[in-house]
């Protein structure tokens, strides 16, 4: 794999995060399958079916749950790679953005100190100190060469590995994708979303349903996400809003009509659940009351001889709003009187 020496960090850490991500839906669908066989095994009644077919059924399911498990621990490997590579990736594109930028300036005060027509031993000494800066950072770029070559390396040896028949299948296990952003961390699912758009990552959660869990769990940085949001169209937050509004909705650093937007999608959206328990259909219908969601709702206040002292304001409760639980992973809402609702 050739790196190019002007740009070590060339490549996208988010569609090589979403790649993982893919084989790790892999995984939990290849997972669930051998449970439920495991479960036809375990469920057989002994007394009413014996003799050779029996143990022969039995034999297959078992060849067959072996190969299973061995499938989903050669894509685990190969997901675990990808993460592995997608982090160091990103590393070194913000390390070669921060040693680029003090570059660039390090090139600038040299051509402003070549203008100068000072003959002065201070400004010579600055000359050869800022040329000498100069050539530092080229030699901490030359380093970042390197350390992809090492990265790329080590990512095609652990996807070979994986494919090879000796290869170790340890099975990445758990239906809500624990183990995998256990692995990627807070960073990279910001890194996911820069690197995957509003369609893509629907696909991604209509396979790993509990992914909005994981963003609650580890969330980014608000910073960045603040920086990232802004950096998109309209179109592209309006997409985002719509096709993935549960991440959206609870997305620390996107602005708050944003997320309020998003959060009126997904709870129209939950209402529509055929398995819902009666409690969570309650909670949905106070939460509805509350929002008067898909309803048209004078403003009393829209006489301005009727509106409130800046003091009954502040004191209103602000019906609706949205407060993430991320140590319970579920949504807490406040309805008209200012009362928790919990979903």
């Amino acid at each position: 794999m050739s790196v190019d020496p002007s740009n070590p960090g060339a490549g996208d850490p988010g569609g090589i995060l979403l790649a993982a991500s893919k084989r790790q839906a892999h995984v939990e669908k290849l997972n669930a399958v051998a449970k439920v066989l495991r479960k036809t095994v375990s469920e057989l009644d002994a007394a009413s079916w014996t003799g050779s077919s029996q143990t022969a059924f039995v034999s297959a399911i078992d060849a067959l749950v072996a190969r299973l498990d061995e499938l989903a621990g050669r894509v685990g490997a190969e997901c675990r790679a990808l993460i592995a590579y997608a982090g160091a990736l990103d590393d070194i594109k913000v390390q070669q953005a921060r040693i680029q930028s003090k570059l660039d300036d390090a090139k600038d005060d040299l051509r402003a100190l070549e203008r100068t027509d000072s003959t002065e031993h201070s400004t010579q000494r600055a000359q050869a100190a800022k040329s000498q800066d100069i050539d530092d950072l080229a030699a901490e770029l030359t380093r970042l060469v390197s350390d992809r070559e090492i990265a790329d390396s080590v990512c095609v040896r652990a996807l070979a590995a994986s494919r090879s028949s000796g290869a170790s299948t340890k099975p990445m296990t758990g239906s809500s994708g624990a183990d995998f952003w256990s692995s990627a961390g807070a960073g990279m699912l910001l890194t996911l979303l820069k690197g995957a758009d509003a369609s893509e990552l629907a696909k991604l959660l209509k396979a790993n349903p509990l992914l909005v869990r994981d963003f609650w769990n580890n969330p980014p940085d608000p910073k960045a996400v603040a920086a990232w949001w802004k950096s998109l169209s309209k179109e592209q937050q309006h997409a985002l809003e719509t096709s993935v509004p549960g991440i959206i909705g609870n997305l620390g650093g996107v602005p708050y009509a944003a997320r309020d937007t998003a959060n009126r999608i997904q709870l129209n959206a939950d209402s529509k659940n055929p398995n819902l328990t009666d409690a969570q259909r309650k909670a949905i219908a106070q939460l509805k009351r509350a929002l008067k969601v898909g309803k048209e709702r004078k403003n009393p206040y829209a006489d301005r001889r009727l509106q409130p002292s800046r003091r009954r304001r502040r004191e209103e409760p602000a019906a609706g709003r949205l407060v993430r639980r991320p140590r319970h992973g579920g949504q807490q809402h406040l309805d008209g009187a200012g009362h928790a609702l919990q979903c």
